[in-house]
């Protein structure tokens, strides 16, 4: 796991009070015996920042047919309310500004998360303080 792109999600989390929920074939995985969840927390995401409800149901599948990733987010919202959103994804699964698009081999990167912190209105300044 890269902690540097942890860090930025634990950064982003306690500055701008936000939750982490995952849409990720991963999610419902066990991985050296841990979750996906589990697995974040080992390498160093704060377990605080988790939402209650932390993973969409991705892969979804609604009346056997395997449905987008997109649907699996706007599922979650209307099981656990809307809410603003980011999605940081190696696959381009929408054309929703909210998604930031990073590199599968180098995940999370500075230049991601400032364009994280500029979607809500911060600048990478935020983190100084």
């Amino acid at each position: 796991m890269n902690q540097s792109a942890i860090g930025f999600i634990n950064i982003l989390c306690d500055k701008l009070r936000a939750k982490v929920v995952t849409n990720s074939t991963h999610s419902p995985h066990i991985v050296e015996g841990k979750d996906l969840r589990a697995s974040l927390i080992h390498h160093g995401m704060k377990e605080k920042y988790f939402h209650e409800n932390w993973r969409t149901r991705y892969p979804l599948k609604l009346s056997g047919v395997e449905r987008h990733r997109e649907e699996a987010i706007n599922l979650w919202q209307e099981e656990n309310g809307k809410a603003d959103w980011i999605a940081f994804d190696d696959s381009v699964f929408t054309k929703d500004p909210r998604l930031i698009v990073v590199d599968f081999n180098e995940g999370i990167c500075y230049d991601h998360f400032k364009k994280a912190l500029a979607f809500f209105g911060f600048d990478d300044r935020l983190m100084l303080y």
